[in-house]
């Protein structure tokens, strides 16, 4: 684990299992151990302009639903707790890490403070503790 924290903060484009860079430009955010993109690159990806690299991507709204039902990007998916994290990944698989094209997930919230930071690091946890004996292998790289 030593040796991935020290990979992780030398390589800090590399996805969660340090196989490979991201697949979508990055910008500095607000909390320096996560990845974050523009809206310009969320737009784009929306459009379809990131086919040849990504296979998949699904957006996770962190708000609450009232803020969610009062209006949300198209194609959302609604998850504000850690049980609904832990679910996700109940329902995933472990990524094959050998296909050209990404399964990105995207954690969004009004200001991307709080929730969604907070959740992503939830499930990069839990992600990381139940893939323990497959190291490196995670089900959202």
């Amino acid at each position: 684990m030593m040796c991935a924290e020290q990979i992780f903060s030398s390589e800090q484009d590399l996805i969660g299992d340090f196989s490979r860079n991201c697949s979508l430009p990055l910008v500095k955010g607000r909390h320096q151990d996560l990845k974050a993109i523009s809206p310009h690159t969320m737009s784009q990806l929306i459009k379809g302009s990131f086919r040849d690299i990504i296979g998949s991507f699904k957006i996770i709204d962190c708000r609450y639903p009232y803020e969610f039902e009062s209006g949300h990007i198209t194609g959302t998916v609604n998850l504000y707790t850690r049980e609904q994290c832990m679910q996700l990944l109940d329902d995933s698989q472990i990524t094959d890490t050998h296909s050209n094209k990404r399964n990105i997930l995207l954690f969004h919230c009004e200001f991307s403070s709080e929730r969604g930071p907070n959740l992503y690091r939830y499930l990069r946890k839990e992600d990381r503790n139940r893939n323990r004996s497959n190291y490196p292998l995670l089900n959202f790289p």
